[in-house]
């Protein structure tokens, strides 16, 4: 059974005149992943990076006892990483919101060089805490909401390789053992975007 939707949307600035982009080009949430979560695999999406926010997204009751309590985490990539993890999700690509940006958005777009002077840990540990916290509720409700073997395995996989991430040194020289680690054990491939990311981390 389908348990929740997301939608596409536009984005608008304060005036709500449209900026010519949507969030799913903004996301990098591409044709291929699209088809992926069509077919019930949303959690190989959901680990790699988020692409869901609360206004584009609607969900069945059935999985309130689920989600909440909701962490002091982001809520919709919660909401999002839990019931893809025990259902199916769906994309439709209809932009049916504008999404509008202004000086208090709570997290909006990505934008460029965002991280640049963040710490790993402030930018994985936010990652990582919704990861172990969703681990725990997940197996908390499996009685409810079965989740099988392999997306429990890809799901630890994830928090490895997070716990890597977000307590990588300040010494760059010291970081290319633990990142070559999770490079040969295809992590950076799986749960990041590859080369790139791990490109990244050496240089950051």
């Amino acid at each position: 059974m389908l348990a929740s939707i997301v939608f596409q949307g536009r984005l608008v600035n304060e005036e709500l005149n449209l900026l010519g982009l949507r969030l799913w080009k903004v996301f990098k949430f591409n044709s291929r992943e699209q088809v992926q979560i069509s077919a019930c695999n949303a959690l190989g999406v959901l680990l790699k990076h988020p692409i869901v926010t609360g206004a584009t997204m609607a969900f069945r009751a059935t999985y309130r006892d689920l989600i909440l309590p909701i962490p002091d985490t982001w809520h919709d990539a919660w909401i999002a990483l839990l019931i893809g993890t025990v259902s199916c999700l769906d994309v439709l690509p209809m932009p049916l919101i504008a999404y509008r940006q202004h000086d208090t958005n709570q997290l909006g777009i990505p934008r460029r060089n965002r991280d640049q002077e963040r710490t790993f840990a402030a930018i994985f540990g936010p990652q990582l805490f919704r990861c172990e916290m969703a681990r725990v509720r997940l197996l908390e409700f499996r009685d409810r909401f079965p989740i099988s073997e392999e997306k429990i395995r890809s799901l630890n996989e994830a928090i490895i390789f997070l716990r890597t991430r977000s307590t990588l040194p300040s010494a760059r020289w010291r970081r290319v053992p633990l990142a070559i680690r999770e490079l040969a054990a295809s992590r950076y491939h799986r749960y990041a975007n590859g080369l790139k990311s791990f490109q990244k981390d050496l240089l950051r």
